[in-house]
């Protein structure tokens, strides 16, 4: 059953092989060799639309922090960090990640720590 299944691929892998250019048949077999080559796999997920996705629920946790924190007034490098912060947190960026425990840790001992 898997020696079907490996006889299939190959003979479709010959097939789309075949069917290329000359010019790209050898830009495949100079950079990996035939052997290496593999027409199957999955196509990576572009960044930018990775990007898209982290842009787009950043704009609406922001808007609902301001909203909910009732945040009128506030000036664009406030808004800013805000939408920096909450990509960052999204993305799991490390630098985020350690400003936001360091903040929940903060605010836990606040009242302990005396005032400048």
């Amino acid at each position: 059953m898997k020696d079907d299944l490996n006889e299939k691929r190959e003979r479709e892998k010959k097939a789309i092989f075949d069917g290329m250019s000359p010019r790209r048949r050898d830009k495949i077999l100079k950079k990996m060799g035939y052997e290496n080559w593999d027409p199957f796999q999955a196509p990576k997920e572009p960044i930018d639309l990775r990007d898209q996705k982290v842009e787009q629920v950043a704009s609406l946790i922001c808007r609902r922090f301001l909203t909910e924190s009732d945040m009128d007034d506030c000036s664009s490098e406030y808004l800013r960090s805000v939408k920096d912060m909450c990509k960052g947190l999204l993305k799991g960026e490390e630098k985020y990640r350690a400003m936001y425990d360091f903040c929940s840790w903060y605010s836990e001992i606040k009242e302990d720590v005396p005032s400048l």
